[in-house]
């Protein structure tokens, strides 16, 4: 598990909405894709999320840092990553 920072993803039509606010809080898991999803039907691949959670774990045990457990939105929930 870990936190994963997606303000710089949020891009292009489908994601750049999600920068507001109540759209991004309309964020619950997908129950058939197991992954973050939006009402405005924005989804992320959960292979995108790990691949950035891994990044950021590799940058964080370089600085010898711990990271707290769950994914943290930009609107203040938290989305667990196993």
């Amino acid at each position: 598990m870990g936190v994963i920072d997606l303000t710089s993803e949020l891009t292009g039509d489908m994601f750049a909405p999600l920068l507001a606010p109540e759209l991004f809080a309309t964020a619950y898991q997908h129950p058939e894709m197991r992954t973050v999803a939006w009402a405005n039907c924005a989804d992320l691949a959960p292979e995108f999320l790990l691949d950035l959670l891994h990044g950021r774990l590799q940058q964080a045990a370089s600085l010898n840092k711990l990271l707290p457990s769950p994914l943290l939105l930009p609107n203040g929930c938290l989305y667990p990553i196993t």
